[in-house]
């Protein structure tokens, strides 16, 4: 899942900025942008199911790891 998110955001980044030079242009920006963060929240709630009996506790720990510089 990891490679199919960084071929994404290279996708976003060849939008952005040109084809690359071996690779040329992936996929269209605004369709990399929303596999982006469709696959992203598949795998949040994936990590969350499996982590966090609670919802409570996993916003708790977002919170905290946020917040926690302020």
């Amino acid at each position: 899942m990891g490679i199919i998110r960084i071929l994404l955001a290279l996708s976003v980044l060849t939008a952005h900025a040109g084809p690359l030079p071996i690779l040329g242009s992936l996929l269209p920006g605004s369709f990399a942008v929303k596999a982006f963060f469709a696959l992203s929240g598949f795998y949040m709630a994936m990590v969350s199911e499996a982590k966090y009996a609670n919802p409570a506790h996993f916003y708790w720990n977002r919170f905290s790891r946020i917040f926690s510089g302020y």
